[in-house]
C-alpha cells in the first residue's frame, strides 16, 4: 500500500498526490478511499483531463516530478507499490540532490482572460469553447457548460475529449442516459480509451464499482464489448 511505502520515507521530502478518475465525482471515490484508509491527498478527475493531458488510456500511472516543476519520470499502467521495479525507480528519484525551482508559470485565471477575450472578440477555438466549457465544469456550473462544449462540439465533432465533457455536464445535470450518449460518442472517437469506457460502466452498472470493484467483470464485459465491437465493424466495412 502506498500509504506504508510514505510513512517509511518520511525524511525524503517525498509527497504524494493521488488522482482518482471517475466521472460521478468525489461522491463515488469516496468510500473506496476512506476504506483503503488512505491519509494522502487524493483528487478526482471527473473529466479525464489528465488522460488528455498526457494522453494515457488506462490506470494506474504514475509521475515523478521535481522540485522545479519538471517530470523526471513516469509509467503508463501497471504504477503498483507491489511492482519491484517501481520501487527502484521512485527510490532512485527521491536519492537525488533537491533541485531549485524554476520560473513561476502562467495563472490560470491569467490563461482564461485571455481565452475569454478572444472568445468574446469572435476568435474563439472550438479548443478555446472547450476549455471554458472545461472550467465552468470544475465550478459546477453544468449549465454554462454545457453550452460551451456544446459550441466546441459544433465546431469540431470529432473531439473525444469535448464529447467525455459534455457528458460529464449532463451528469451534472441528471441526465444519466444523456450523458452516456455523449460518453459513447467519446468511446466511438477513441476506442481504445479504457478511462472513457470505464466511465459508461460506473453508470450503467454502479453495483460492480460500489462499494467493492469487480475486476473480473470488468475483464469479462470487456472482452464482450470488443467482440461485438468487431462485429459491427465487419458490418459497416
Amino acid at each position: 500500500m502506498w500509504q506504508q511505502f510514505i510513512e517509511s520515507h518520511k525524511r525524503d521530502d517525498l509527497v504524494l498526490l493521488a488522482v482518482a478518475m471517475d466521472a460521478e465525482g468525489i461522491p463515488a471515490c469516496k468510500s473506496l478511499y476512506e476504506g483503503a484508509g488512505a491519509k494522502y491527498t487524493t483528487t478526482v478527475d471527473a473529466q479525464n483531463a489528465l488522460g488528455n493531458a498526457w494522453g494515457f488510456s488506462v490506470v494506474p500511472n504514475g509521475f515523478l516530478i521535481d522540485e522545479a516543476g519538471v517530470l523526471q519520470w513516469k509509467r503508463i499502467g501497471g504504477m503498483e507499490v507491489r511492482n519491484s521495479k517501481v520501487i527502484e525507480a521512485v527510490e532512485e528519484f527521491l536519492a537525488r540532490p533537491a533541485v531549485k525551482p524554476g520560473s513561476k508559470a502562467r495563472s490560470q485565471a491569467e490563461i482564461l482572460k485571455e481565452i475569454g477575450d478572444r472568445v468574446n472578440s469572435g476568435k474563439g477555438t472550438s479548443q478555446d469553447f472547450l476549455t471554458l466549457g472545461l472550467d465552468s465544469l470544475n465550478k459546477a456550473s453544468y449549465q454554462a457548460a454545457l453550452k460551451q462544449i456544446d459550441t466546441s462540439i459544433s465546431m469540431n465533432a470529432k473531439s473525444a475529449q469535448a464529447h467525455f465533457g459534455r457528458g460529464r455536464a449532463l451528469l451534472g445535470l441528471k441526465r444519466k442516459d444523456d450523458a452516456v450518449k455523449s460518453l459513447q460518442s467519446a468511446l466511438k472517437l477513441d476506442p481504445k480509451n479504457y478511462l472513457i469506457r470505464k466511465q459508461i460502466w460506473v453508470i450503467r452498472f454502479p453495483d460492480k464499482f460500489h462499494p467493492e470493484i469487480d475486476w473480473a467483470w470488468q475483464r469479462v464485459q470487456m472482452k464482450k464489448e470488443l467482440e461485438q465491437e468487431a462485429k459491427d465493424r465487419d458490418k459497416s466495412g
